[in-house]
């Protein structure tokens, strides 16, 4: 486990600890923005309506799963897919675990994760959001080692959030990201690609897709 993802775990299995399955858990806000998840995980979901595959029943690997909010969510929203999480924190796992009949959850790094089989989608969400005290260049080289194992694990496309570059104040353990670099750096992966910041948070949603 590297020294960022090490840093992470740590930081998200206190957070846990503390405020258990829920916005302020997952450190995403305050406990009023419940609405603010649940906006995420659909953005998030879009990878799959945007690629009409909501009927075929899909394979997924939801990067960072934390407690199976988004896969709790999914299946609400009426969602049918073959689902896997995986995930650093041992007590998010844990939670899933016992909170879920059915998915997959691994408690697992991602980087040293080599699955069968590639899945049709993988998601990632509020992982590229955070890079704690971690300086910029080593965490542009931790995204981009992340978008691609998660481009390597794919057979149809891929989906990740960044923080918004333009915002009036930064947060300093948060990782802004400019969309024309990130544009650019999509463009060396493929020419299918959409970023989304239509949404109304200090975010913005990319969508990357194979052939």
């Amino acid at each position: 486990m590297n020294q960022i993802t090490k840093k992470m775990k740590d930081h998200h299995f206190k957070i846990f600890e503390k405020f258990g399955a829920n916005v302020q858990g997952v450190d995403w806000g305050k406990a009023t923005d419940e609405d603010k998840l649940e906006l995420r995980y659909s953005k998030m979901l879009e990878l799959i309506s945007r690629a009409n595959e909501m009927n075929n029943n899909p394979s997924i690997l939801d990067v960072g799963c934390g407690f199976g909010g988004l896969y709790q969510y999914a299946l609400k929203k009426g969602y049918s897919f073959d689902y896997t999480g995986i995930d650093v924190c041992e007590n998010m796992i844990d939670y899933a675990l016992k909170n879920n009949e059915n998915g997959t959850f691994i408690c697992g790094d991602i980087f040293e994760y080599e699955p069968k089989k590639n899945y049709d989608f993988l998601i990632c969400n509020g992982i590229l959001t955070q890079k704690l005290d971690t300086n910029i260049r080593k965490m542009d080289e931790h995204a981009k080692k992340l978008i691609n194992k998660m481009w390597d694990l794919s057979n149809i496309g891929i989906v990740f959030n960044l923080m918004k570059s333009q915002v009036d104040f930064m947060v300093d353990h948060l990782y802004y990201k400019s969309p024309l670099e990130v544009m650019g750096y999509c463009m060396t992966l493929t020419d299918k690609f959409i970023i989304d910041s239509s949404y109304p948070l200090y975010e913005y949603s990319v969508y990357l897709y194979k052939n």
